[in-house]
């Protein structure tokens, strides 16, 4: 396989990624918001895959805290075409019953409804270690 420059990550980013630092912290709740896109933090607004350059591109939002207890708000910009969480599995399954079908709290929705805030409330969640900027 030969390498292209779509596959190789911009300066931008690179330096971007030395400038952040690990952030631990207890997932609780997470929405998804279409807003439009940031001067540097969404690239993927004008990727080659899209016919025109968007409008509108999606940020989720991760709610928790730390260990030391302060409240987070995470925004997550530029993680087209997917985004990945681990969950432990009581967190999971209270974040997904829902919006899955057949189940008791069904929302119709489906597990990718945008906008849709979903609240983990039984379960104690696992930290979940995300990379986020240094606060200045």
């Amino acid at each position: 396989l030969g390498s292209s420059q779509a596959s190789q990550p911009s300066t931008r980013f690179r330096e971007s990624f030395v400038a952040m630092r690990r952030v631990t912290f207890s997932l609780t709740a997470l929405d998804v918001r279409m807003v439009p896109p940031g001067p540097d933090a969404d690239d993927t607004a004008s990727a080659p895959w899209l016919a025109a350059p968007a409008a509108k591109v999606p940020v989720v939002r991760l709610f928790g805290v730390t260990a030391q207890g302060s409240s987070v708000c995470a925004h997550v910009h530029g993680f087209r075409p997917f985004f990945f969480s681990e969950l432990s599995e009581p967190a999971a399954a209270s974040l997904l019953a829902p919006a899955l079908p057949g189940s008791e709290q069904e929302g119709g929705g489906g597990p990718c409804s945008v906008g849709r805030r979903a609240e983990a409330e039984d379960a104690a969640p696992e930290p979940v270690p995300l990379v986020g900027p240094t606060a200045g």
